[in-house]
């Protein structure tokens, strides 16, 4: 069976896989992107987050590695109502070392963070608004 991505999934994959390269080196500290704590939600280990980042919703979860908060996030058009896979979904890996930060960067300039705890189990999690970074 041939799976064939269409060109907005395509799209949405480059531009999630280019949004998490420059994420593993961006640090957030001193960009004056800081959170209030209105916008910023702290999860435990294996438990599901669901926010929205421009266009699109990022669900996903963590798991604690030594050294580093592992986390698996699936980008899929935002909709109203329940949560549907769809065949423009992208599905992303990546991991934030221990008492770091990185950020996933939409096309409108909104912005996720993502903060792992210095003991790896729990990770923050803020919506920037945007042109925060």
């Amino acid at each position: 069976m041939t799976f064939k991505l269409t060109l907005a999934a395509r799209t949405a994959a480059l531009l999630v896989a280019g949004a998490v390269i420059t994420a593993t080196s961006l640090a957030i500290a001193g960009t004056g992107a800081a959170p209030t704590d209105a916008n910023v939600r702290t999860y435990d280990a294996a438990t599901g987050f669901d926010h929205r980042v421009g266009a699109h919703q990022a669900i996903g979860y963590f798991t604690p590695t030594a050294n580093a908060c592992a986390l698996t996030v699936l980008l899929a058009p935002a909709q109203d109502g329940d949560v549907t896979v769809h065949a423009d979904s992208a599905r992303i890996e990546f991991a934030v070392p221990a008492g770091e930060k990185a950020a996933v960067k939409a096309a409108d300039g909104s912005s996720l963070a993502f903060a792992c705890a210095d003991d790896v189990g729990s990770l923050s999690v803020s919506q920037l608004a945007p042109g925060a970074i």
